[in-house]
């Protein structure tokens, strides 16, 4: 599994923020994303944004779902890993490594970069 198009919204310390990728499952094998992690923030979380009438909210995901030979977007506005507690600011240029784990395959790190919306 590999991760591409890593990227991230800016944010300021103890702020929230969310990182944004498509991840690529070439194995004739699902599998399911566990938890993220990352050192830039206090708690991280699998969510997604979904509507509820005229309002959207954002609801942790106990795992996501992976199938085989597929990709998984995680998009604004859909499934994301929400930063809770930056523990520093994110700027725009800025990177930082976020792991991902699975319940079959081993965890995998990717570099995400801070853009402009």
């Amino acid at each position: 599994m590999a991760t591409v198009d890593a990227w991230a919204r800016p944010g300021i310390s103890g702020g929230n923020s969310g990182v944004f990728f498509v991840l690529n499952n070439p194995t004739s094998h699902e599998d399911k994303i566990l938890q993220a992690k990352s050192d830039v923030a206090d708690a991280v979380e699998l969510h997604l944004t979904i509507m509820e009438g005229d309002v959207m909210k954002m609801t942790p995901q106990e795992f996501v779902e992976v199938p085989a030979n597929s990709t998984v977007e995680f998009a604004p506005g859909g499934l994301h890993v929400m930063l809770i507690g930056l523990t520093e600011d994110i700027d725009v240029g800025d990177s930082f490594v976020v792991m991902l784990e699975f319940e079959n395959h081993d965890p995998i790190q990717f570099e995400a970069t801070v853009l402009e919306p």
